[in-house]
């Protein structure tokens, strides 16, 4: 019987260890089903509770504190992880949590330009007492084209990391290929690069007829060769009909099967077959939306211009709407889809020391602008005008650039241009002022139904290169005009000037 006793005991032991060891072996093992993002993965949840929860809280405790100093707080509440002071990741070494982890950094993070967040993916840096920059590179971004899908990925990591009280993402030299917009929506953030070293460069856009019209409501489209589509990527629907970006849908891919595109929201219009539908993987490199206090310095930027047919302002290298206090700082944007920069319903813009060259339309497009200042740029080889008024801006200055080479006008589009100041407000109190023109296809500045407009210290040439019998500086139907001390030469046999 004592024999019986002590089999029993012994198993009973041997079961109690399997089972310890096995807990150990599941608590210790930093491996998860989480994978890194790929293509078709956009992770934008943040603060979300999880079902799918994998470390407990002494597990995410012992891994975080070996990156902060003794004594700061790891506060954890279910999968939400908060660090009351700075993190600081020696070379070489990687944060390994869940996927289902948001993290807070109540200080900042102090890391080489190197991947640090491995598996996880909802971070934000409060940079409460330093303002350290952030790199995308902590997310595995590259200078290269390698993986476009996940440059974007990561760069708009970093840019979401900072939507606390901002900071700024710093971009190494090299180009960085990216598949879509980066966006900023959140205020106080600055994006920098090397000068003259650091590119940003769009990826080439894909188009493909719609094999089914596609009617308002809809949430999905059929096309001849869904291949050319990845899910989480950017897309432009339109038909014949679109003009001027009036009857374009953008919007976001939600997954593809086979020549069937789903989509993250359903379209707001019909698009016709009859009517030569097509979607096109085409995108803004960066567009700044309902923002404040963000600066944009010493990038270079590539549109990869291609021919989809798009007409939208919204394709530009740079878009800048409804948002105050932007800088845009020693940029040179380059073969932009549509525009270069497009400024809509913007108060303090100011565009300086940049380089605006081959965009498919306007270098620089201004609508209902307040307070906008264009200033010592260098903008060329533009498909449509090299600076363009489109409507109602007040109190704009353009002044010290050289515009050459313009398709239309170097200037133009000020006033309502017979559109109807009840639809499109005239522009008023405009300064132009010391700006080289030249090469342009029109006049050099063209204003039509304007109010209080300055015209000064300009130096004009060589304008009508496509249209014939246009001037310099053609002014009509205007009043309070200030106009001069400028030099205008080679005015063609027959131009009807001021």
């Amino acid at each position: 019987m004592k024999n019986f006793f002590l089999l029993i005991l012994g198993n009973v032991m041997r079961l109690l260890l399997v089972v310890f060891f096995l807990n150990v072996s599941c608590s210790s093992n930093k491996s998860t089903t989480s994978e890194s993002p790929s293509s078709s993965e956009d992770y934008s949840s943040f603060f979300i509770p999880s079902d799918n929860f994998y470390y407990d809280d002494q597990v995410i405790n012992d891994e975080l504190s070996q990156f902060v100093d003794e004594g700061t707080e790891i506060e954890i509440n279910n999968n939400l992880v908060t660090v009351h002071g700075d993190l600081t990741v020696p070379e070489d070494d990687s944060i390994n949590l869940s996927g289902d982890i948001a993290l807070v950094v109540e200080g900042s993070v102090y890391a080489c330009r190197c991947h640090i967040f491995e598996n996880i993916y909802d971070i934000k840096i409060n940079n409460e007492t330093t303002l350290n920059p952030v790199y995308p590179e902590w997310w595995g971004a590259e200078a290269s084209d390698a993986n476009p899908a996940l440059n974007k990925w990561a760069i708009r990591q970093a840019i979401d990391s900072l939507s606390i009280n901002g900071g700024t993402i710093e971009l190494d030299s090299g180009e960085y290929v990216i598949s879509g917009q980066l966006r900023i929506s959140d205020d106080n953030i600055t994006i920098v690069g090397v000068e003259d070293q650091t590119m940003l460069k769009a990826t080439s856009g894909n188009s493909s007829f719609l094999t089914r019209d596609a009617i308002l409501g809809d949430g999905s489209i059929s096309v001849e060769n869904g291949t050319l589509f990845q899910a989480g990527g950017n897309f432009f629907l339109r038909d014949d009909t679109s003009t001027e970006g009036y009857k374009n849908f953008l919007g976001k891919i939600d997954h593809v099967v086979g020549n069937e595109i789903f989509l993250v929201r359903n379209i707001n219009d019909s698009f016709f077959v009859s009517q030569n539908s097509v979607i096109s993987s085409t995108f803004p490199v960066m567009t700044i939306d309902s923002s404040n206090n963000i600066a944009i310095r010493d990038l270079m930027i590539d549109g990869n211009k291609n021919d989809a047919g798009i007409q939208s302002w919204y394709l530009a290298g740079i878009v800048v709407s409804h948002s105050t206090d932007v800088t845009i700082d020693n940029v040179e944007i380059s073969d932009a889809g549509y525009e270069g920069i497009t400024l809509i319903a913007n108060e303090d813009v100011t565009v300086t020391n940049s380089k605006i060259i081959g965009s498919k339309n306007d270098g620089i497009h201004l609508g209902s602008a307040r307070n906008n200042i264009i200033d010592n740029n260098t903008i060329i080889f533009s498909g449509a005008d090299g600076v363009y008024f489109c409507d109602d801006n007040l109190n704009v200055e353009v002044s010290n650039n050289t515009i050459a080479n313009s398709s239309a006008y170097g200037i133009g589009g000020i006033g309502s241009w017979g559109r109807g100041s009840d639809i499109s407000p005239i522009d008023r109190l405009v300064t132009l002022d010391n700006n080289i023109i030249f090469n342009s296809g029109y006049s050099g500045i063209g204003v039509l139904e304007a109010d209080s407009i300055s015209i000064t210290s300009n130096i004009i040439y060589s304008s009508s290169q496509s249209q014939p019998h246009n001037c310099g500086i053609y002014v009509s139907r205007s009043q309070n005009i200030t106009i001069s001390s400028n030099s205008v030469y080679d005015h063609q046999e027959g131009a009807e000037c001021y």
